[in-house]
C-alpha cells in the first residue's frame, strides 16, 4: 500500500500531505490540520522523535517526521482512513464576514458534511443538500432521506469521536414552540447516536426576525439576546463548566448564529465548543451582508 497521498478540498480548511520515503513517512499539514490531528489523532505525534516542525520555506505549513523504526503501520492505516473521512467533509473557520467579531478559539472546530449546492452551478443541490431542503421546507422525509442524514452526520462525528466521551449536544436556542425545527431534530439524533444528554437552551421570549439583517446586525442581535433575554437551560449552568459542547445545525452560512452561541457557551463555562452542520452554503454571507 502506498502512503503517498494529498488531502485537500476546495474551500475546506483541512490540508494534509503524506510522503512515503525509503526510511520514513513525513506528514505535511497546515496549521488547521495540525491542530485537528493533535486533538483527535495525537497518537501520530508519539511516533515522531522530533515532533512537529514549522516549515522554513512555506507559511502555515508544518511537518512531522516518522522514521521507519518508530512506525506502527496499524496506526498509520487508521490515520489515513481518518484523514480520508476528514477530507470528505467541509471544515470551516472564521470568514471575512465575521472574523472581526470573534476570537478564533471561540468555536474550536466546525465541520459540515457537504455543500448544499454543487460548485459547477449547473447540477443544482448536492445529494444531502436536497435532503436538507426537504427537511427544512417540506417537512416530510422518506426512509432513504433519513438514512442519508444518518450517513452524513455519522461521517462528521467519526472525525471528532476520539474526544466525545463526555460531551453535551445542543443546537441554536429557540422558544418551545419552535423546537421542532430541522436543527432541533438533527441535534436530538446526534445526541441519541452519542448516547449523551441533549442540552436544550430555551428562549423564554421569541427572538426578532433576522432574515432581513446583514451579518453585523445579526451578530449584534444575537449578543443582545444572550445578554438581556430570559433563557432557560435544561442542564444547570454549574454542570456546563469544563464540558465539551457540540452544536448541531442544519445549515452553516456565515456562521454568525453558531459563533454567537459558541461565545455564549464559553461564557457559561464550556471548555470546548464544536460545531456540526449538515450542509454548508456556497456563500459565506447572510442575506444583505455589506461586508
Amino acid at each position: 500500500m502506498s502512503y503517498n497521498k494529498k488531502f485537500s478540498k476546495q474551500r475546506s480548511k483541512f490540508y494534509l500531505q503524506i510522503f512515503e520515503n525509503d526510511d520514513n513517512i513525513t506528514l505535511s499539514a497546515n496549521k488547521f490540520a495540525k491542530k485537528l490531528i493533535n486533538n483527535y489523532q495525537d497518537i501520530i505525534e508519539d511516533l515522531s522523535p522530533t515532533g512537529w516542525k514549522k516549515s522554513k520555506n512555506y507559511d502555515d505549513i508544518y511537518s512531522l517526521w516518522l522514521p521507519n523504526d518508530k512506525i506502527d503501520y496499524d496506526i498509520i492505516d487508521n490515520f489515513v482512513k481518518w484523514a480520508e473521512t476528514c477530507n470528505n467533509c467541509i471544515w470551516v473557520t472564521l470568514n471575512k464576514n465575521i472574523e472581526e467579531y470573534f476570537d478564533e478559539d471561540i468555536l474550536d472546530f466546525c465541520i459540515c458534511s457537504d455543500w448544499n449546492y454543487t460548485f459547477d452551478g449547473k447540477s443544482g443541490r448536492t445529494e444531502i443538500g436536497e435532503v436538507e431542503y426537504r427537511l427544512k421546507y417540506v417537512g416530510q422525509l422518506s426512509k432513504d432521506d433519513g438514512l442519508l442524514i444518518e450517513q452524513y452526520l455519522t461521517k462528521c462525528i467519526s472525525c471528532i469521536s476520539n474526544s466525545l466521551d463526555d460531551v453535551l449536544v445542543t443546537t441554536i436556542p429557540a422558544i418551545k414552540e419552535k423546537q421542532n425545527k430541522a436543527s432541533w431534530l438533527l441535534a436530538e439524533f446526534v445526541a441519541d447516536e452519542l448516547e449523551t444528554d441533549f442540552l436544550k437552551t430555551t428562549l423564554l421570549k421569541d427572538k426578532p426576525q433576522m432574515k432581513s439583517l446583514d451579518v453585523s446586525d445579526k451578530i449584534k442581535t444575537w449578543r443582545e439576546i444572550y445578554a438581556t433575554y430570559p433563557i432557560e437551560t435544561s442542564i444547570d449552568s454549574d454542570e456546563l463548566y469544563g464540558k465539551t459542547i457540540l452544536i448541531v445545525d442544519d445549515l452553516y452560512q456565515s456562521g454568525a448564529s453558531m459563533w454567537c452561541y459558541a461565545e455564549y457557551l464559553k461564557y457559561l463555562g464550556a471548555s470546548n465548543v464544536l460545531g456540526i452542520a449538515l450542509v454548508k452554503s456556497l456563500k459565506d454571507s447572510d442575506n444583505k451582508n455589506h461586508g
